[in-house]
């Protein structure tokens, strides 16, 4: 019950905004422990989602939902990030990267548009082409619907996959 995250749901403007946090815990008792959440969200609602990751890892399954923005700001830990699917509608991807590892997926057959900029670590990105001052697919120029991404390398590792 200690290591039990809150939640904390406030429907008092136009948006509902739903805050779920683990508060850090030391001591006796504590060391080595592991606390795992699995949320699921509604796929068809509107969804501006950001993460804040402290430590430890995050494996994020996102591609089926109504994205509007996605912000992940990294602590240290691995984060994946799977943004496969067919969205109906452009949303911008924020990348603060910190210490650990970071892997996001996309669909190719969207537009993608990526700005990265890389920290102490390594940047590496797939399936994607250096175009000016970033990287896009061939369907970023006629694509319907267009991801933007804007990363930050931090001290380890971000890869850009779009498959």
């Amino acid at each position: 019950d200690e290591l039990a995250p809150s939640f904390q749901l406030d429907t008092s403007s136009f948006r509902a905004r739903l805050t779920i946090k683990q508060e850090s815990k030391s001591g006796v008792g504590f060391e080595g422990g592991e606390n795992r959440w699995m949320v699921k969200l509604a796929d068809g609602l509107a969804t501006d989602l950001s993460v804040n990751l402290g430590a430890g890892e995050a494996k994020l399954t996102l591609g089926s939902m109504n994205l509007r923005s996605v912000s992940l700001n990294i602590g240290a830990g691995k984060v994946n990030a799977d943004l496969m699917g067919q969205p109906a509608r452009d949303y911008e991807v924020k990348i603060r990267g910190g210490v650990g590892e970071c892997i996001v997926t996309l669909p190719k057959t969207v537009g993608i548009r990526a700005e990265i900029k890389g920290g102490l670590g390594s940047v590496d990105v797939e399936g994607l082409e250096k175009k000016n001052d970033g990287y896009e697919n061939a369907e970023f120029a006629s694509g319907k619907v267009k991801i933007r991404l804007n990363a930050q390398g931090g001290v380890g590792s971000m890869r850009i996959i779009a498959k």
